[in-house]
């Protein structure tokens, strides 16, 4: 697995698809371990760690928790538009219910 530090394409090489992607993956950052089928370990240093998917050969990097915040807000920029991660998420919810 190679490692990199750039979002988008560590976005583009996992494919999101769904709310539930994107909202496991929030939530595996977030807390900083394995939620569905993203993994988040540490990696060597303090507040270091890299994230993957097993359908993925690219993994993320998160150099600091400086980063780590940074990637959160990016992946609730390009993926919830206006609102927080958790609105967007119930409202897609809402909406898959009703389908």
């Amino acid at each position: 697995m190679s490692i990199t530090c750039d979002f988008q394409k560590f976005l583009n090489g996992v494919e999101l698809e769904g709310y539930q992607e994107v909202s496991a993956l929030n939530t595996a950052v977030e807390n900083c371990s394995s939620f569905g089928i993203y993994n988040v370990k540490p990696a060597t240093g303090s507040n270091r760690w890299i994230v993957s998917a097993p359908h993925s050969d690219e993994g993320l990097l998160l150099a600091s928790s400086k980063a780590k915040k940074a990637f959160l807000s990016c992946l609730t920029q390009t993926y919830c538009g206006d609102l927080d991660m958790e609105s967007w998420s119930s409202f897609e919810h809402s909406m898959a219910k009703n389908d």
